[in-house]
This record gives structure tokens, C-alpha cells and sequence, in this order.
């Protein structure tokens, strides 16, 4: 996410860029938990490495939102259930730009991300959109390569490319 990204903390909102490690934030499964560290990753932004604009209210109540390709976004969906048998998915970035209301950025000479590390994967709110944070091994790979994360470790089932096609299609399908 970028740096003016709000994240939901015990004492209220704060940039994530405001954030360090030691820092509780709040996550959807396990309340308060302190982040391990906070990375900013800077990197070239062009190609399919252009950060992803996740439109407000796309997926629930929650403000705009700017990613990085590999973010892990939550999408809750009747269709997701229908489709994948859970109602909650972890879906990537730059797998849901077949959706009407999500986008990637033009290419600029350089981003960066500020990526929240936890112990084990948490949900948490960002701009009221709920995502996956970091564990350290993922780090480097988040922004470009998260369809190498591991999908074993995460806080819900995660979709590849040609799920997410489905689901996306799929939640149209049922608006």
C-alpha cells in the first residue's frame, strides 16, 4: 500500500507510513497485535509492477485504496462461497483488474510501498478495505511476485489468476 494508507490501530487511524514495528494494529481475527516490522520498498512502477487503484465501496465500505500488484485483498462474496466454497478469499491486486472498479496505475519511474509485517498473516483495515499483511519471508516478493507467496500460510484460502477471473466475473454477474 502507499504511505497515506489509513490503517486501523487501537488508538484510531494512522498513516501506514507512521507505522513501525512494535506498533499494535487491529486485525480482523485476533484484535491488537503488535507489527514486527514496517518495510518501505521502493521500486520501479511500470508494467505490470504499476501500483493497483482499488475503487471505493468496490469490495464493501471502504475508501479508495492503492496497492501493490501482490497485495492480498479480502473479498467477501455470495459468489465466492458459490464458487470456492468460503465465503471469504484472499485475492491479489493485480488479479482483480478484471473488475469494473479496480485499475492499474500508468507506469511511473518509481513507487513505494509500505508494507505491514506480522508474525503470521493477519487481516487487517486499510482504508476500510481489509487485507493480508506480511510475514518477513514474503517481503521482498509482495509488490511483483505475490502469486509465489505461499498460499499454505495465510489467513484465508487465496485464489490464483484464473479463480479470481471467475470470482470477479462471477460477483458481476450477481450485482
Amino acid at each position: 500500500m502507499l504511505g497515506c494508507t489509513l490503517i486501523d490501530t487501537p488508538n484510531g487511524l494512522v498513516r501506514a507510513e507512521r507505522l513501525s514495528a512494535g506498533d499494535l494494529v487491529m486485525t480482523r481475527d485476533h484484535g491488537a497485535l503488535p507489527l514486527t516490522s514496517v518495510v518501505l520498498n521502493r521500486r520501479p512502477a511500470v508494467d505490470m509492477a504499476a501500483p493497483i487503484l482499488i475503487n471505493a465501496g468496490a469490495f464493501g465500505d471502504h475508501d479508495d485504496i492503492t496497492v501493490a500488484p501482490g497485495q492480498r485483498i479480502l473479498v467477501e462474496s455470495g459468489a465466492a462461497e458459490l464458487f470456492f466454497g468460503e465465503l471469504e478469499v484472499l485475492v491479489e491486486g493485480n488479479h482483480l483488474l478484471g473488475s469494473a472498479y479496480v485499475r492499474q496505475l500508468p507506469s511511473a519511474p518509481m513507487v513505494t510501498y509500505v508494507q505491514l509485517v506480522c508474525a503470521h498473516p493477519e487481516l487487517i483495515e486499510a482504508n476500510g478495505l481489509v487485507i493480508e499483511s506480511c510475514v518477513a519471508a514474503d517481503v521482498p516478493r509482495v509488490a511483483v511476485e505475490g502469486e509465489n507467496r505461499d498460499r499454505e500460510e495465510s489467513a484465508r484460502l487465496v485464489l490464483r489468476h484464473h479463480e479470481a477471473d471467475v470470482l470477479v466475473h462471477g460477483i458481476e454477474a450477481y450485482a
